[in-house]
């Protein structure tokens, strides 16, 4: 989309270090990692919904920019950041209202 296109070329232009794009309230969650043309990193998009409700008949929404699964029970997303010498890591999980780890992803800049 436009929007899309617009806010990737922002991030060339504006020669950015990391960023990591967050979205919700889609009630599934998911990973997205894209390679986009002039950035140093792979730009990563993490959905992730609140624990009052799920898709569970969303079984098979197609994404080709998907890593890991799709999730469509209950959960939520958890951030955890740290500095690693002159570097930024995220820990980025996927949670259900339990102990469930539906997906992890560490992602340092």
């Amino acid at each position: 989309s436009t929007t899309v296109g617009f806010s990737l070329s922002a991030f060339v232009k504006t020669k950015v270090k990391g960023a990591i794009l967050l979205s919700g309230d889609r009630h599934i969650g998911e990973f997205s990692k894209m390679e986009v043309k002039g950035l140093k990193f792979p730009l990563y998009e993490v959905t992730s919904s609140g624990l009052t409700h799920s898709a569970t008949n969303n079984t098979n929404e197609k994404n080709q920019y998907r890593i890991g699964p799709l999730v469509n029970q209950k959960h939520y997303g958890l951030l955890n950041f740290s500095n690693i010498g002159d570097n930024l890591s995220v820990k980025i999980q996927l949670k259900g209202p339990e102990t469930q780890i539906y997906h992890t992803e560490e992602i340092t800049f």
